[in-house]
């Protein structure tokens, strides 16, 4: 985590989040997350920085919905297979 950083925020679906450490934040949700919601929340807890590591789909439900002002990729090597 950044020296910057208080808290770790984590969005899942996952009801039994094991890992329960010091300065991390577990959302739980049923079904999907509303991302406008979820942003505002977080927002609201003092984040002005996010960083979003992930694949296509959720890449993409961002973009659509207008909720990302910066983008800069990083192409890390990997095997897949």
């Amino acid at each position: 985590m950044s020296k910057k950083a208080n808290n770790l925020y984590i969005a899942t679906t996952i009801k039994n989040t094991k890992f329960q450490e010091k300065n991390v934040v577990y959302d739980c949700y049923e079904k999907k997350i509303n991302l406008e919601n979820y942003l505002e929340k977080i927002y609201s807890y003092g984040c002005k920085k996010l960083t979003i590591q992930t694949g296509a789909s959720l890449n993409e439900q961002l973009l659509r919905k207008n909720l990302i002002d910066y983008i800069s990729i990083v192409v890390a090597p990997c095997l897949v297979g």
